[in-house]
């Protein structure tokens, strides 16, 4: 008789946890069903006209972008060392042998140093600084040092701009 109680006790106590296990379960999925519901309410309402959140970080499919005007990011080199990366597409204002500035279209502009290592392509098999004209629309990669940024690539032509004359 005493092992029955015993037995009854531990059924009733496990069937008591797997109750509250159960309740806790479906109001935690309550709740981040509501949370989501919210958020989803919240950032579809947010959004600028035109813009609409397409299932969670990431999935830009539909969502109505532009290419980048001008933007820095900083990488870790393999030495530890970090590197400061800067690009610009836009339209030239000035160029020489040595220098090349860029305007974008919100009015950043920048001015990078060409050298003997900065790639320039005015066309698919190449091209030189002196290919480039004031005017055109190019995307200028580079890497700053201090105040300096030195172009690393140069691309005339710049997707749905003209091409360097």
């Amino acid at each position: 008789m005493k092992r029955n109680k015993k037995v009854n006790r531990i059924a009733t106590g496990v069937a008591a946890g797997a109750l509250l296990a159960v309740g806790v379960t479906g109001i935690a999925t309550s709740a981040q069903a509501a949370t989501r519901s919210d958020q989803s309410t919240t950032s579809q309402q947010a959004l600028p006209h035109g813009m609409r959140d397409h299932g969670g970080p990431g999935n830009r499919a539909h969502a109505d972008r532009s290419l980048p005007v001008h933007g820095e990011t900083v990488t870790k080199a393999t030495d530890g060392s970090f590197v400061t990366h800067v690009m610009v597409s836009g339209t030239v204002t000035s160029v020489s042998a040595t220098s090349i500035s860029v305007k974008a279209a919100d009015d950043y502009s920048a001015t990078f140093v060409i050298n003997s290592s900065t790639d320039v392509r005015t066309t698919s098999s190449g091209g030189t600084i002196s290919d480039i004209k004031v005017g055109d629309s190019v995307h200028v990669d580079g890497t700053k040092s201090g105040s300096t940024i030195t172009a690393d690539e140069v691309h005339a032509g710049t997707p749905g701009a003209k091409p360097a004359k």
